[in-house]
């Protein structure tokens, strides 16, 4: 039997520019600081939200690390209100458990890097709580 863990480093990106797409020059220099950081770190796979943003920081931290990146549209941020109201937004729940149930499958070191809303409901599924602060119930 194989017992070979996992383990998931959950990144959000660096800080955006102005109208939200890309770094800024602080968020170019926050994703080269978690680079050096995470440097001596082997991952098995990095998947990152195929946002630019997301995209960027993946690339900075991925230049340490020779994994391919796989860029995962289903990793794309969600509005704040998946994560206020999870149970009103069931299609957009599903696609992050689908991809929480694959990652999770995976052996050894795991990078994902997302958006915040989509990391907050990500980490309420697997820790089984609501990702709203204010509301009992679970996902």
């Amino acid at each position: 039997m194989d017992d070979v863990k996992v383990n998931i480093y959950l990144l959000r990106h660096g800080e955006k520019n102005k109208d939200g797409t890309a770094l800024s020059k602080n968020g170019i220099k926050q994703a080269s600081y978690l680079a050096k950081k995470l440097k001596d770190i082997k991952f098995n796979k990095i998947y990152s939200s195929d946002l630019v943003r997301c995209k960027q920081t993946a690339e900075i931290i991925s230049k340490n690390h020779p994994t391919k990146i796989i860029f995962d549209e289903s990793l794309r941020e969600v509005e704040g209100k998946v994560k206020e109201f999870p149970e009103k937004h069931p299609q957009e729940i599903k696609i992050i458990k689908s991809f929480w149930n694959k990652v999770t499958k995976e052996k050894g070191n795991i990078l994902v890097v997302a958006s915040g809303n989509f990391n907050r409901v990500l980490i309420a599924l697997a820790l089984k709580i609501s990702p709203n602060p204010n509301r009992t119930n679970s996902l």
